[in-house]
């Protein structure tokens, strides 16, 4: 049967649904049987059109009939917020106690390497803080204002980058301990070596409570979170290092799953951290048993949540030290979610590896060098590079609007070859363009919202996407244009849709995230290297730093340029899965029961 065929003749009872979900129809016999008819087309769909606008409209039709069943049961969020700190995180602190306790004990002696080192030699703060931040710090002492340098944003601007960094630092500690926990015990021995050696510094000025009543407003937080983030990359590398009676990829993912419960668990803490730091810290004349009542407080919440509550849960009696751990996605035997999504990713990008190379990366390639050298040679201050080292020009501070452009035609450009991928049409560099005139508006909204998070806060990108999840909304744009949606409701409709899977697809962003940050970051050294010893027989600038500059931000576009199509397929394939499994099969079973009561009644 061909699908004009297969529209024409079932078109009707399409029709009909549409009309009952339009009207608010609240017959569950009428919304059944014309559930069960639709979703056995969409079956038929899925098998025979899988790529074609009929599936994806009989998708739509069927999750009507889901969010008609919503509307009778919500989800209690507070509810299930107050299980996951009450029950689940207790459970995990217990079961990983031991890891906690390393990171702590890790932590501390390596702020008294710092204090020690400090106070040995003088020149050891400047190797740990950099010569700008020293010379800062020592301009505000002799102002009469140590404190200063928190007084250097605007209040907003400082929250969001704070709390941002602070993230940052947090899910680092995290992700690194993939590489058997050496990756999260560096930055937990660099974070505390860095405190020692600045509490030590106004020890040595005669500051030591004027800055501990000052940093501690949001330090006890913020580094209570670090240790925290260090404990559950301990926990995934501990995972890896001792399997006990698991296989070591069982271990992993049970590890894993722990890790990322305690790592959910400190999201408020460091939007808190982050609030004290960009509005309360800068207040330096505020009057000490202020700052004192908040350090006390902070310290409180955190010993609660982290210590007290989890004693008492185990106390209780809750606690089962000899529990089995179930492995996460396990599905007795059958191909898991997870599997299939990967299979399905490995197999999307095998069969287009030529486009991505040839339509993708080496037009792109080629352009982003051309434009970044002029950018570089008239934007880029070779004196503020030589003092940070480096410059980002995926950062605003650095790149200007110039890039900002750049990077948001570069995008459009990518979800168009995207969106003719998807699509199963010729994904040509002529054809790609041709596509961008005919969904312009479409394209340009997913290039934005996917581009302005990267841009304005510090390039971090991935870290966003647990929060907002832009790219995630960016390729259900494209998607959603791939049905033949128009530019605007393609928006709508992939916005509401990026919330209403929050929670189902947090788990493949926080994949996503771990994947490109352990890939960019432990293939970037070598990248840079081969860049760099390519690049140091010509030279392309005048300052040697300016080199550097590019040689880093080219290698950073390359290496999104790779990750991104993989990126937009393991997600894209995840949601379909999703989709098919909550609003077709699983609903059958639902649905049966829609508006009946104590009732035996099969279908």
């Amino acid at each position: 049967m061909t699908e004009s065929q297969f529209i024409e003749e079932n078109k009707q009872k399409w029709k009909e649904l549409e009309e009952a979900l339009e009207n608010k129809s609240s017959d569950p016999d009428q919304l059944h049987a014309l559930f069960k008819k639709v979703s056995g087309d969409l079956s038929y769909a899925q098998t025979y059109f899988p790529r074609r606008s009929v599936r994806w409209y009989l998708n739509t039709l069927v999750n009507g009939v889901f969010d008609t069943m919503r509307t009778k049961k919500k989800l209690n969020f507070w509810a299930s917020l107050l299980n996951f700190y009450s029950n689940t995180l207790p459970r995990e602190i217990i079961r990983n106690r031991n890891a906690f306790i390393a990171s702590f004990v890790v932590f501390a002696l390596s702020v008294c390497i710092g204090i020690f080192s400090t106070l040995q030699d003088s020149n050891f703060p400047i190797s740990i803080l950099g010569n700008d931040y020293m010379s800062i710090t020592e301009d505000n002492i002799a102002k009469g204002d140590p404190m200063g340098i928190y007084k250097t944003d605007t209040d907003i601007f400082s929250f969001l980058r704070i709390t941002v960094n602070n993230i940052r630092v947090a899910f680092l500690t995290f992700v690194f301990g993939f590489v058997a926990s050496i990756g999260s015990l560096f930055f937990l021995i660099k974070n505390g070596v860095m405190l020692g050696v600045f509490q030590t510094i106004f020890y040595s000025k005669g500051l030591l409570v004027t800055s501990f009543l000052t940093i501690w407003i949001h330090g006890t937080i913020e580094i209570s979170s670090i240790i925290i983030a260090g404990a559950a990359g301990i926990i995934v590398g501990n995972s890896i290092l001792f399997p006990k009676s698991y296989t070591r990829i069982e271990s992993l993912l049970i590890g894993s799953l722990s890790g990322v419960f305690i790592m959910l668990s400190t999201v408020p803490l460091f939007v808190i951290a982050g609030f004290f730091e960009g509005f309360v810290t800068r207040i330096t004349d505020m009057h000490p048993l202020i700052k004192l009542f908040i350090i006390l407080a902070s310290l409180a919440l955190i010993l609660f949540v982290y210590v007290i509550n989890p004693y008492l849960y185990y106390k209780s009696g809750k606690y089962d030290e000899n529990e089995k751990r179930e492995l996460p996605f396990s599905n007795k035997g059958k191909d898991t979610p997870s599997e299939k999504t990967v299979e399905a990713t490995m197999q999307d990008f095998r069969h287009n590896i030529e486009g991505i190379l040839f339509t993708l990366l080496l037009p792109m390639t080629i352009v982003f060098a051309i434009s970044l050298y002029f950018m570089v040679q008239n934007v880029v201050e070779p004196d503020l590079v030589l003092i940070y080292e480096t410059a980002n020009m995926f950062d605003f501070k650095y790149g200007s609007w110039p890039m900002c452009a750049f990077l948001i035609l570069a995008a459009m450009y990518f979800f168009s070859f995207m969106h003719r991928v998807k699509s199963g049409k010729d994904f040509g560099v002529k054809a790609v363009f041709i596509n961008i005139g005919q969904h312009f508006v479409g394209l340009s909204i997913a290039a934005i919202i996917f581009v302005l998070p990267i841009y304005l806060l510090n390039g971090y990108y991935v870290l966003i996407t647990l929060l907002v999840l832009p790219f995630s909304t960016s390729i259900l744009i494209t998607d959603n244009l791939i049905n033949g949606e128009p530019d605007i409701p393609a928006v709508t409709y992939a916005i509401r849709t990026t919330y209403r899977l929050w929670v189902d697809i947090l788990g493949t962003n926080l994949g996503i995230c771990t994947l490109i940050l352990i890939g960019y970051y432990g293939v970037r050294n070598v990248g840079d290297f081969i860049f760099a010893e390519m690049l140091s027989w010509h030279n392309i600038f005048e300052s040697p730093y300016l080199q550097k500059v590019y040689i880093e931000n080219l290698f950073r576009f390359i290496f999104m340029v790779l990750a991104m199509p993989f990126t937009y397929f393991i997600f894209s394939n995840r949601v379909e899965m999703i989709y098919r499994s909550k609003y077709s099969t699983d609903l059958i079973d639902a649905i049966e029961n829609f508006g009946l009561k104590n009732t035996n009644k099969s279908y």
